[in-house]
């Protein structure tokens, strides 16, 4: 069984795959794209730790 600390890593990162689809897709970062990056690293600090 997974512990809940891997559970909010692994449920973070799925909430983070649509910003790197976005950029693979269309090979930028528009500003809406790094802003809502930028959102989501402010308020998933614990998947970087």
């Amino acid at each position: 069984m997974l512990d809940a600390s891997l559970m909010r890593r692994s449920d973070a990162l799925q909430e983070m795959l649509p910003f790197a689809r976005a950029i693979v897709r269309d090979g930028e970062v528009t500003e809406v794209g790094a802003k809502g990056f930028q959102a989501w690293i402010e308020h998933n600090p614990h998947v970087g730790s």
